[in-house]
């Protein structure tokens, strides 16, 4: 059951892990700066001062966060052991709480 604030969206796992992945091992935390999650019209853009991607989703409604480095590393890192995670994932926002959320790890968050 979904809180009425809460925004839940369905995209690949390798896809996110991947753009992650990449900017946390060619920036590193310490220069990677704010993160950007925005969601609108079913495309999730990740962005940051050095790139990003854009990925595309599934479910209703429009919501950009603002993520620290190290909060968007500890979602990345999440399933670091695996090689190449697949699947679909759950991206949830929950602005009432200032939270960005997968299944494994929650972290705060700018809207």
């Amino acid at each position: 059951m979904s809180e009425p604030d809460t925004l839940v969206f369905t995209l690949e796992s390798a896809d996110f892990f991947s753009v992650g992945r990449a900017l946390q091992r060619a920036i590193g935390k310490s220069l990677l700066g704010d993160v950007s999650l925005e969601v609108e019209n079913q495309i999730l853009t990740i962005n940051s001062r050095w790139g990003g991607s854009q990925i595309a989703c599934t479910g209703c409604g429009e919501v950009t966060a603002t993520l620290k480095a190290k909060a968007f590393c500890t979602l990345v890192t999440t399933r670091f052991r695996e090689k190449a995670p697949t699947g679909s994932m759950k991206l949830t926002f929950r602005p009432t709480l200032n939270e960005v959320a997968i299944e494994a790890a929650g972290v705060k968050a700018r809207f």
